[in-house]
């Protein structure tokens, strides 16, 4: 994503659920009609993280997809492997 791509996701609203995205749509929202020099520092620093969120959001997405395949394996008998743990067998 570029910035011409955030700045045009920032401007509109996607979401009716209250995200990170959204609280940066907000942030930037407020900061549009202030004049003060430091809010043009502020609006591009809303850019980036907007930028880093829509990354995020799509590393977990693919995280998501299979996070569970073969992580786990059924234990028939979690009660040896406990003792074992504790020191007991």
């Amino acid at each position: 994503m570029n910035r011409e791509e955030a700045l045009t996701l920032l401007r509109c609203k996607a979401s009716s659920f209250r995200t990170i995205c959204e609280v940066h749509r907000e942030i930037y929202d407020a900061t549009e009609g202030i004049n003060d020099p430091g809010m043009a520092k502020i609006r591009e620093l809303v850019i980036d993280a907007f930028i880093m969120a829509k990354k995020m959001d799509e590393r977990l997405r693919f995280y998501k997809s299979d996070w569970d395949a073969g992580i786990y394996e059924l234990n028939n008998d979690r009660a040896e492997d406990r003792a074992l743990r504790l020191g007991k067998k």
